[in-house]
C-alpha cells in the first residue's frame, strides 16, 4: 500500500518525500549577541522527510553486534595495520578509536559493565517505532553540489548532504528526529505533539530531537497521521539494523567517557 504524505511529492516509494518550501536557516542564536540586528534571508530549500520503522533490539543484540564488528577489526587489524580501503562504518571508527582490546577486554572479563552501559540505553522489551527525520537542503547549495559532480540518486546520498556539517553551520541539514510508539497502532496524535514540545526528549512513548520550530513539527505530525496507520505500517522499510549499530555507537563512546583509558593497539595508516 503505496504512503501519500500531504502537499509533497514522493521522491523513493514509502521511504523519502519532498517539497519546495521558502525558510530561513535554523541558527542557534544563545552564543551570538546583538543578534536582533542580524537580517536573516528566506531562501528556497527542499524539505525531505524520511519514513521507517525499527524495533528496538535486546541488549543481548547489541551485546553479539559488538562482538562481531570487535572480531571483523581483529581479521583486518592481523598485522596491526587497518588499510583505509577496509571500508570501516561509523561503528568501526569508534571501535577503532577506544581501542579494539579496550573493549573485547570489557566483553570477555567484566560483561556486566557492558550490560550496566546498554541497561541505560535500551529498554529490556522490545518496542516498535515510526522514525520520522525532517531536514532542509538549499536549491542553490544543491545546484552547486550537483555542478561539481555531485549526485543524490541514492537514498544514501541524500542522508549524506542532510548530513553535511558544513551544511548544518549555516542552519540547514537535518532539523528534527521523531520517534513514536508503534503498539498496534500509533500513540494519541495529541500525546505525541505534548511531548514534542520538549526539544530533546526520550520516553517509551516518544524519542524527539528537534530544532525545527514547534509550530511546523506540529504540522509535519498532523500530515503524518494521515498519512501512516496500522494497515501501512509494515510498508515502511525496517531499519532495526542500523538501530542496534547506532545504539552500539552510543554503548562504545559511553565506555569510552566512563572509563577513558585509551588502549593504542592498533595503528591507523590511511592512503
Amino acid at each position: 500500500m503505496k504512503i501519500i504524505l500531504e502537499g509533497y511529492n514522493t521522491k523513493f516509494e514509502n521511504e523519502i518525500f519532498t517539497q519546495d518550501q521558502i525558510r530561513t536557516p535554523i541558527l542557534d542564536t544563545s552564543e551570538i549577541r546583538h543578534f536582533k540586528r542580524i537580517k536573516i534571508k528566506e531562501v528556497e530549500v527542499i524539505s525531505v522527510v524520511s519514513l521507517n520503522r525499527y524495533k528496538t533490539p535486546s541488549e543481548e543484540q547489541i551485546m553479539n553486534n559488538l562482538k562481531q564488528r570487535v572480531s571483523k577489526i581483529k581479521e583486518a587489524a592481523s598485522a596491526l595495520v587497518i588499510d583505509s580501503n577496509n571500508n570501516f562504518d561509523h561503528l568501526d571508527e569508534k571501535i577503532i578509536d577506544l581501542g579494539r582490546e579496550f573493549i573485547l577486554g570489557f566483553l570477555n572479563n567484566n560483561p556486566e559493565i557492558i550490560n550496566d552501559v546498554l541497561g541505560k540505553i535500551n529498554n529490556k522489551s522490545e518496542k516498535e517505532y515510526l522514525n520520522i527525520s525532517n531536514g532542509y537542503i538549499p536549491r542553490e547549495y544543491l545546484r552547486s553540489y550537483l555542478a561539481t559532480g555531485g549526485s543524490i540518486r541514492t537514498i544514501e546520498d541524500i542522508e549524506k548532504r542532510l548530513s553535511d556539517h558544513l551544511l548544518s553551520a549555516c542552519g540547514y541539514g537535518y532539523n528534527l528526529h521523531l520517534g513514536i510508539l508503534f503498539n498496534g497502532n500509533l500513540i494519541e496524535k495529541s500525546r505525541v505533539k505534548d511531548l514534542s514540545k520538549n526539544k530533546k526528549l526520550e520516553t517509551d512513548e516518544v524519542k524527539i530531537n528537534r530544532l525545527l520550530a514547534e509550530e511546523y513539527t506540529n504540522e509535519l505530525i498532523d500530515k503524518i497521521y494521515c498519512a501512516v496507520n496500522k494497515k501501512n505500517f509494515y510498508e515502511l522499510k525496517d531499519i532495526s539494523d542500523k538501530f542496534i549499530d547506532h545504539l552500539a555507537i552510543k554503548a562504545v563512546i559511553e565506555l569510552k567517557e566512563k572509563y577513558p583509558i585509551i588502549n593504542n593497539v592498533i595503528s591507523i595508516r590511511r592512503n
